[in-house]
């Protein structure tokens, strides 16, 4: 038998294996990226309408908590100072608490900014209440927390609306 010939069908051998290799791993290869970027794309057209459904809820909070919004959806004409401060501080509360789900969708900034908005509103109010030493003045206690709430220059509130659009819109470029 003749060495030169065998080590010649060897390397042939050889060299198209690892051809076949090569050629199978890189199709391989190529067929896992492509089913990644599949599953991805499938992923992503079901998680973005959630998370802009998020976005939406947590600046619909925003606008809940305002002075403005709490006061013409909570009337106050037959409360005192405290009962009206209770019914402002529930307001608040129930509006985060219905929508606290949401905090898995958006940024760990964004929802820290949403709980500096929340305690920024508990404050207002629980700070312009105890201004009010009669329980019968209601209506300047209502006029104090807007007045006071308009004066803040980069309200917290007012701050993390503009951050979740800026998220929002970056999320969809």
């Amino acid at each position: 038998m003749d060495w030169n010939l065998l080590l010649i069908v060897l390397s042939i051998l050889l060299t198209t294996f690892a051809f076949v290799f090569i050629l199978s791993k890189t199709i391989f290869t190529q067929f896992e990226k492509q089913r990644k970027q599949e599953l991805s794309l499938k992923i992503s057209k079901q998680v973005v309408p959630i998370k802009l459904q998020a976005y939406e809820r947590l600046t619909l909070l925003l606008e809940r908590i305002t002075p403005e919004s709490m006061v013409l959806r909570n009337d106050y004409s037959s409360l005192s100072v405290k009962q009206y401060q209770i019914v402002l501080l529930r307001a608040v509360k129930e509006e985060f608490d219905h929508n606290l789900s949401q905090q898995i969708y958006v940024s760990t900034k964004a929802w820290g900014l949403m709980l500096a908005a929340r305690q920024s509103m508990i404050q207002l109010i629980t700070e312009t209440a105890s201004q009010f030493e009669n329980a019968d003045e209601t209506v300047e206690f209502v006029n104090e927390i807007i007045d006071e709430f308009s004066e803040i220059s980069d309200d917290p509130v007012s701050v993390a609306k503009l951050f979740l659009h800026k998220e929002v819109q970056q999320q969809l470029l």
